[in-house]
């Protein structure tokens, strides 16, 4: 199979690594920059290229767009009208509109896609997928999602106020960049009717974006959820509570663990093995799978587009 690559930062770098494990293919890459890779990449070969053009007579089968959110909106109108199977990263573009006039050529093509939601992958979210569907909560009445990290300790080693999060024209923004969140709640609670939200700069970081946002959902089946996302946490969180009449569970994403508390006083803490390189290897894996099989994933780009739509209200709001 031949893979092109846009964009080969950081998270580029970590779908090259992974693909290097799950079979023998044959690589190239549209490169702007064409910075210097690692050392451990120093004996792949990896074909470069420098006109998009050039996909014609190349036919890759599979494109990883992994650059910034204006790049891969420029980008993936040519994959598109190449019947190129693709997988992109979160957020995938800037101008919702834009993007959607793509799906119907998506579909019409049958067209594999997949977004980045990794966090679909996590053992967290396949455990509360199971405990909503088991009904052991109850009725349902809330989730409340909370995500925030300071944005210069996210990659130390690069001056963050040139990275895509801190600029608004590259598509930053705490509400963009971390609509993993927002693709969480929505992956376990379905369809949101509505939603509210407050979104504002109030940090000395040297950013034109939000850098913290509070976003109020309704879910068409009644269910209310709060998505809190922020660039300024020191400390670094990534957890959540679902209320329901029977029990309620409370979860931590970075700890990988959670606990069941029952309206009997009891309570169960489960703690999984969690290696959070297998989130992306195994997303990868059921891409490629995807790919033989000819069968269509629920995390397709109708449905990343259906999580930016919301994040589009966040922040029009």
């Amino acid at each position: 199979m031949k893979i092109l690559f846009i964009g080969l930062g950081s998270i580029g770098q970590r779908h090259l690594r992974n693909l290097l494990t799950l079979g023998n293919f044959e690589y190239y890459a549209y490169r702007m920059r064409n910075l210097v890779l690692p050392e451990e990449f120093q004996d792949v070969k990896i074909t470069v290229i420098k006109d998009l053009s050039e996909l014609e007579r190349i036919k890759p089968q599979l494109c990883i767009l992994a650059a910034p959110p204006i790049v891969q909106q420029e980008v993936l109108p040519i994959i598109v009208k190449n019947s190129i199977d693709f997988f992109v990263e979160k957020p995938i573009g800037i101008d919702l509109k834009v993007l959607q006039n793509l799906l119907p050529i998506v579909k019409e093509k049958e067209i594999i896609s997949m977004v980045g939601y990794n966090l679909r992958y996590h053992p967290i979210h396949k455990r509360l997928s199971q405990i909503i569907d088991q009904g052991l909560l109850g009725n349902i009445s809330s989730i409340r999602s909370v995500v925030g990290q300071y944005l210069p300790d996210w990659h130390p080693q690069e001056d963050y106020r040139f990275g895509y999060s801190a600029n608004k024209n590259l598509g930053g923004g705490a509400v963009l960049d971390l609509i993993h969140e927002i693709d969480f709640v929505y992956s376990l609670f379905g369809k949101v009717n509505d939603i509210k939200s407050f979104s504002s700069k109030t940090s000395h970081l040297e950013i034109d974006v939000e850098d913290v946002a509070e976003i109020i959902m309704k879910f068409a089946s009644g269910i209310l959820g709060s998505v809190h996302v922020d660039y300024v946490n020191r400390r670094g969180q990534r957890d959540g509570m679902i209320l329901g009449d029977e029990a309620s569970v409370k979860y931590d994403l970075l700890k990988a663990e959670l606990t069941i508390m029952y309206k009997n006083g009891i309570e169960e803490i489960e703690i999984f093995d969690f290696v959070r390189n297998k989130m992306y290897r195994n997303e990868l894996s059921d891409l490629l799978n995807a790919i033989s099989t000819r069968v269509e994933l629920k995390n397709n780009f109708a449905e990343g587009l259906e999580v930016l739509s919301y994040a589009n209200r966040a922040l029009n709001e």
